[in-house]
């Protein structure tokens, strides 16, 4: 159940935590791959919104703070853990906030792939009409 949070809420995320908008699945294939039924409606990818500036890593000679590397930037599309996370509501969407050591993998797929397998999740789209709804487009 995700935090439902204030219309026009803005997140900003600290160390190593990145901001998401979660995606749904649209039910259609993408080469030989085929999502079978139980699976359509979980939500295992995102595109990345905001980025923290990196986990403190330590401290430098010289009294600065060094930061590990992040390797997502805005606009990416990972893979992540299916259980991780905390999932937030904004203005009818969903969201999400996880760490860097919960994504998997950054996803490069070819376009228009994003908008024809996968559209963002929203509130009540996670159901069966509105699923094929989606398969339809």
């Amino acid at each position: 159940m995700p935090a439902i949070m204030p219309p026009g809420t803005e997140v900003e995320p600290f160390d190593d935590a990145i901001l998401c908008r979660m995606y749904e699945q649209t039910g259609k294939t993408l080469g030989n791959i085929i999502i079978p039924d139980t699976a359509k409606e979980e939500v295992f990818f995102a595109q990345v919104i905001k980025v923290g500036p990196g986990a403190v890593d330590g401290i430098d000679g010289n009294g600065n703070i060094v930061r590990m590397p992040m390797h997502m930037a805005p606009g990416d599309n990972i893979l992540f853990m299916r259980y991780h996370g905390e999932r937030l509501e904004i203005d009818g969407n969903y969201y999400l906030i996880l760490r860097q050591d919960d994504v998997l993998s950054k996803i490069t797929m070819p376009e228009p792939a994003p908008n024809d397998y996968f559209i963002f999740a929203q509130t009540g789209v996670f159901n069966d009409e509105n699923l094929k709804k989606a398969r339809a487009k």
